[in-house]
């Protein structure tokens, strides 16, 4: 499995986990209902980059982060797991997250 960036502009990016581009392709189609990637950069994202990309809770911001919990924050947001823990535990096609919030 491998980890694909679909990035509209840089302010809109979405990554995806699957076997493939053809099928990350297909279930981006399938799940966003956007109608169209043209307009996209697809890329798939490199093994050694995973563990530097977070999947951060939205919910959950502090301003002020304690300096002992600064490893738990990414600008301001809490950390859930990267993208390389997501990945050792999913087996599936999905929709990882997204800029878009």
């Amino acid at each position: 499995m491998y980890i694909y960036e679909f990035e509209f502009d840089k302010d809109y990016i979405d990554w995806v986990f699957a076997p493939n581009i053809k099928e990350a392709k297909s279930f981006y189609l399938s799940f966003t209902g956007c109608g169209c990637i043209e307009d996209y950069k697809i890329s798939r994202v490199p093994k050694k980059k995973w563990a530097s990309l977070f999947i951060l809770d939205i919910n959950e911001y502090c301003e002020d982060v304690p300096e002992d919990e600064e490893d738990n924050y990414h600008g301001g947001y809490k950390i859930e797991m990267t993208l390389e823990e997501y990945a050792a535990k999913n087996t599936q096609t999905d929709m990882i997250c997204t800029t878009v919030f």
